[in-house]
């Protein structure tokens, strides 16, 4: 039923039809019509503009493939660890069928026209029926922040469209309970949209138990209250279990929506700790959850204020709140029913949209508060920096295709997520030609963590990663009598490349000192191969070469430059260099992680130039001076003072967030155990003012030519040292031998002596000890 304040908003609109006139005839009605149609256009360029991202991408394009090639089980056809049927084996055909027909550019296509298209169906103005309330914009910006990244055509969007045709169908019967007889319309075959929806629904994606427990709840509430037709529910309801299993998993269907929709069901709970599966507790500052809990808000406050005896949705709201809660994997579709209900409800009232006749004082200060909202959450939820147009720069394959292109990949492959394993499954048919050429068999993928959650292989998968990060080789028992240990796993599934995601720092730094050695630097996924294979060995020099190049070499970090491909974060060429401060971030950390920390520094000078606000760098920075200075400790017995004033230097300023004690500086004791800290004499605070300059532009700043000119005792030669510090930083040979020549004419004395002994085997490995750190 409409509410008296829409119905007078309906005779006004009439009336003034009745007399000849329009509400947009005049031009405040015109201009405000004009801006709310501005307002559309730019939401739908913020939220369609974004490169697809979605760490399943290439993995569904692979399961996609498969079933074009004539596969109904394409995971069994990629993965060497997957015995069973799956229901949603249609779920990556959609995204295949544009990509190969149309490119990346027609997937960004579909992209646009169905975001554009679904923004400007609720958010744009109507000439018959005025515009819409300014809640509903807020509602729809927050619902579209948490959602956008999963316009992809992949299985969690026909999820959140399956969710909003069964909010459709909730409120349709709803609304048909409250008419009158003689107003009550039949609808267009229930029974056969109920099946018919679950029926594609299983077959695309896994969250069929998700819409069937949302219309059980519905149904139950229909019957409390008596609804009229309550009982044909529990028909559909039926209807919908049954359509649920005609897919190729049959009934079992049901069990793998629950494993993917409740993880915890077949794996423990404590293993997905960082995970996509992770409790909504630990991402609660994620602009998705934020989103989420606004939402959250906003639906109690309109049920609370609606004079309803008990809402139709309370037990589906309640359903959704424990699946959100228990999963962030759940998030996009607890999101998408919320929203829905609130627009679908707020249509169904009346109380959608206002007659241009009927904006009053209290409408413009909504407006307001509603534009003031929207310009914090886009910037807030990082999709405005994130605008561009392809594929996002995280799921580049080129560069891992470039490391196999000299290989001969055989046995099996081991992938630490989802998004290493697809990146190698879609190479599998190029990798095939390779193994060709040779008398090897094609490579083949073990697993992908998307499918080890619901088949529960998720322990094991995790415990293989987790014996990798230890370096825990040989056979041991775990406390559940399992047997632990990765090599006799890994051999008894004939592995020979590993797939290491250079978000995991951790797995990479567990590797360096192990047999498995990079193919690659520089590759979003970073394949490993065991030193001594003959099949890779080209490769893995040539990596070696480049490991020598980037740590010790003259050679210099540089932002990409465009290459007009998809890949590009400029998209289209126009800017000749990319500049993106969590590239320059995530290349440092993988550096640091193989030990490379002059490479990491090299990264992180350039980064902070370009971004010298970033937090993240900061602390990259403070956590690289940190480890060299740990390493020199370990050399001589303390840190020179270059190093104890480049890693004690930001915390004191506050430069990066640590939960160290800051104030212990001021103090003048050590911010870190076993670390003296330097007395103040005009040294000193020469070198801590060189220090300051050296963290914003650079190893240059260490290297004063009139250092060579003065003899002057220990004091001097920590300046000296930092000097020496700073030409090896900044690649330049000849200027550090420069300073080991002037040490040899003065030679230094205790930790200085062996500090310096160390940057000498360093540069000449050859002609010194074997002594590293």
């Amino acid at each position: 039923m409409r509410s008296k304040v829409a119905k007078a908003a309906s005779i006004a609109v009439d009336h003034s039809a009745h007399l000849g006139m329009s509400p947009l005839k005049s031009n405040a009605g015109r201009f405000q019509y004009g801006v709310q149609w501005l307002a559309v256009v730019c939401l739908s360029v913020v939220f369609a503009f974004q490169p697809f991202s979605a760490d399943d991408f290439w993995w569904q394009l692979s399961r996609g493939r498969e079933v074009a090639g004539g596969s109904i089980t394409p995971s069994r056809s990629l993965l060497t660890q997957e015995t069973l049927a799956e229901a949603d084996w249609l779920g990556g055909l959609p995204i295949f069928a544009v990509y190969q027909f149309l490119g990346g550019h027609g997937l960004m296509m579909c992209r646009v026209l169905l975001i554009s298209g679904c923004i400007g169906l609720i958010l744009a103005p109507r000439r018959s029926s005025g515009f819409v309330r300014p809640l509903a914009w807020f509602v729809v910006t927050l619902a579209l922040i948490a959602v956008a990244r999963h316009f992809e055509l992949t299985p969690t969007f026909f999820d959140c469209l399956a969710m909003v045709v069964l909010v459709g169908l909730m409120h349709r019967k709803s609304e048909q309970a409250d008419a009158s007889p003689s107003d009550r319309r039949k609808p267009i075959s229930p029974r056969v949209t109920a099946i018919g929806m679950f029926i594609v629904w299983s077959n695309l994606a896994l969250g069929i138990l998700v819409g069937l427990i949302v219309w059980i709840a519905y149904s139950c509430v229909a019957s409390l209250v008596r609804e009229t037709g309550h009982r044909r529910n529990w028909i559909l309801a039926i209807l919908m279990l049954v359509g649920g299993c005609i897919n190729p998993r049959g009934v079992f269907a049901w069990t793998d929506s629950l494993s993917s929709i409740f993880p915890v069901w077949r794996n423990p709970s404590a293993l997905f700790a960082g995970t996509p599966w992770q409790p909504l507790f630990a991402g609660l500052a994620s602009p998705a959850a934020v989103s989420f809990l606004l939402l959250t808000m906003i639906w109690i406050a309109t049920q609370t204020f609606g004079r309803r005896r008990m809402p139709r949705g309370l037990f589906c709201f309640a359903w959704m709140q424990w699946l959100a809660w228990s999963s962030m994997h759940n998030l996009a579709i607890a999101t998408t029913w919320i929203a829905a209900d609130l627009l679908v409800s707020w249509h169904r009232d009346g109380q959608y949209r206002i007659s241009n006749l009927a904006l009053s004082r209290s409408h413009w200060l909504g407006y307001l508060a509603a534009a003031m909202g929207i310009a914090v959450a886009l910037p807030y939820s990082g999709l405005v920096a994130t605008m561009g147009w392809g594929i996002d720069a995280s799921l580049d394959n080129r560069m891992l295709q470039l490391a196999l292109q000299q290989t001969e990949p055989y046995g099996t492959a081991f992938a630490d997520d989802t998004r290493s394993g697809g990146m190698l499954a879609w190479q599998i048919p190029q990798l095939r030609e390779l193994s060709d050429a040779s008398d090897a068999e094609a490579v083949r993928l073990q697993d992908v963590a998307h499918r080890a959650v619901i088949a529960g292989r998720f322990a094991e998968h995790h415990r293989v990663i987790d014996d990798l990060r230890q370096q825990r080789l040989m056979s041991y028992w775990l406390s559940d009598g399992s047997q632990g240990g990765y090599w006799l796993t890994l051999e008894h599934r004939e592995t020979t490349l590993l797939l290491v995601s250079n978000r995991d720092t951790e797995l990479i730094r567990g590797l360096e000192p192990s047999i498995w050695k990079p193919l690659s630097l520089d590759s979003p996924v970073i394949p490993y191969a065991a030193a001594g294979d003959k099949h890779y060995a080209d490769q893995m020099i040539e990596t070696l070469t480049n490991r020598e190049i980037v740590e010790f070499q003259n050679w210099q970090y540089s932002f990409p430059r465009s290459s007009s491909s998809l890949f590009d974060r400029d998209r289209w060429g126009f800017a000749p260099i990319i500049v993106d401060a969590d590239q320059a971030y995530r290349q440092s950390e993988v550096f640091r992680a193989m030990g490379l920390r002059y490479a990491a520094l090299r990264v992180l000078f350039v980064g902070r130039q370009a971004f010298p606000e970033s937090v993240p760098l900061a602390c990259a920075m403070t956590r690289c001076q940190t480890e060299l200075a740990n390493a020199e400790i370990v050399a001589a017995g303390a840190p020179s003072w270059f190093r104890y004033f480049a890693a004690s230097e930001p915390l004191a300023n506050g430069d990066c967030s640590t939960p160290m004690d800051i104030k212990s500086v001021a103090e003048k004791s050590s911010l870190f155990p076993r670390w003296a800290v330097p007395e103040s004499n005009p040294f000193s605070d020469e070198l801590r003012r060189r220090v300051a300059a050296y963290l914003q532009e650079g190893p240059q700043t260490l290297m004063v030519s009139a250092d060579f000119q003065s003899q002057l005792g220990v004091e001097h030669s920590q300046l000296m040292y930092a000097g020496l510090c700073g030409a090896i930083e900044a690649g330049e040979h000849e200027i550090a031998d420069r300073y080991l020549q002037w040490f040899e004419s003065n030679p230094a004395v205790d930790e200085i002596k062996r500090l310096v002994e160390v940057r000498e085997s360093e540069l000449h490995p050859s002609q010194t000890s074997s002594d590293e750190f």
